[in-house]
């Protein structure tokens, strides 16, 4: 590439050369510097970048107010691939299309701060700002991201390898945490509506908190017009992953939701109150879904299901519905309530969730059903 430095204050640059083997281009004009008012210098900057289908375009200034040097910059980044911006910023980031990023960024070498942060990644548009403090015992991240819309599928990641030897990859990869141990961050976001969910999902609200490596995502969440409040938690221990989730609910329409869940449309009903609690600890997520401790109850319910045997109708009505699996344990279902007009309860189990998720798996399925005059226990085969 080459330089100039003219005596006017006044500098140009533009190079050519390869950041992990992909092509880079930069060029880069400043001055001549102005003096603004009493004390205040202004240095104009100019910058343009490019890498493998990235670009960087930023204008603005040095602003020197005493022995203080701040700048103050408008930039725009865009391009067709969004992995392209990892050798312009020095991260691998996932392959996800188009995006385009606008901001307001002010740095004084110890705060850096990007307001009027406005971010496109394929159809969704993300707005808000973003402040980093690196001069504090433990860099801080803090900030606001709203979207009016969200679609979900823009975010999949895209990748030629095939779709069995994916899913065994992604199962067995090392879950990383250094990340969690290198700041502390506070980052709010809203989202008004989702765009691909197979349920109404709107109004997610969620302030994501980071200290001292452990991670808290608190929510609240309308799901099918039902409101839904949690929150999730991570952190290292012993090294490992440590995942624990918790929601509840109040009245939901269960029949409606498994509909629109495309599990079945026989059940009807509502339960008063839903609440789920999911722990686990693990290296990978294979080893994540093996551990996992996991409880769903719906209880009161009020839920029907109709079930024909050889043209005659079983009516089922449950009051109460728990799903329950433990560390490495089956997955079982235990549920009371009324059959024919008759107070019952049964319990049904499978395979545990790091089974259930195998591909072309044999499942095995047990059966019990309880009440007043019979005993129907099955043992079978999915």
């Amino acid at each position: 590439g080459n330089a100039s430095l003219n005596l006017n204050g006044s500098i140009e640059a533009s190079l050519e050369g390869k950041v992990d083997n992909l092509p880079l281009s930069l060029s880069l004009k400043g001055g001549p510097g102005t003096l603004a008012e009493a004390g205040k210098k202004t240095w104009p900057l100019r910058i343009d970048a490019s890498a493998s289908g990235a670009t960087i375009k930023g204008e603005g200034a040095v602003v020197t107010i005493e022995d203080s040097n701040i700048l103050q910059i408008t930039t725009r980044i865009s391009g067709n691939r969004f992995e392209s911006l990892g050798p312009l910023i020095g991260v691998s980031v996932p392959a996800m299309g188009k995006f385009d990023l606008h901001a307001d960024i002010s740095s004084d070498g110890d705060v850096h701060e990007a307001g009027n942060l406005r971010v496109q990644i394929k159809n969704n548009r993300f707005s808000g700002s973003v402040r980093w403090e690196g001069k504090t015992p433990r860099p801080v991240l803090s900030g606001r991201l709203s979207a009016e819309r969200l679609k979900l599928s823009d975010f999949e990641v895209s990748s030629k390898t095939a779709p069995k030897r994916r899913r065994t990859g992604l199962l067995d990869r090392p879950i990383k945490l250094d990340a969690l141990n290198a700041m502390d961050a506070r980052l709010e976001f809203t989202v008004k509506s989702v765009a691909d969910s197979p349920m109404p999902v709107d109004d997610i609200r969620s302030t994501v908190t980071l200290t001292n490596g452990e991670l808290k995502a608190p929510f609240r969440i309308n799901l099918a017009g039902a409101p839904v409040g949690g929150q999730i938690q991570l952190r290292r221990r012993n090294n490992a992953p440590t995942v624990s989730f918790n929601a509840n609910a109040e009245k939901i329409d269960v029949g409606q939701t498994l509909k629109q869940l495309k599990m079945t449309e026989m059940v009807t009903g509502t339960t008063d109150a839903l609440e789920i609690k999911a722990s686990s600890a693990g290296k990978t997520l294979r080893t994540l879904l093996e551990q996992a401790a996991f409880t769903l109850q719906l209880k009161p319910a009020d839920m029907s299901y109709p079930l024909q045997i050889a043209g005659k109708t079983l009516d089922f009505t449950f009051s109460g519905v728990e799903l329950t699996t433990r560390k490495g344990a089956p997955l079982a279902a235990v549920f009371e309530g009324m059959f024919n007009g008759t107070p019952f309860n049964g319990d049904v189990s499978t395979a545990n969730l790091a089974g259930i998720l195998k591909a072309n798996a044999l499942l095995p399925l047990r059966v019990t059903i309880k009440k007043a005059d019979l005993n129907f226990k099955a043992e079978g085969i999915i």
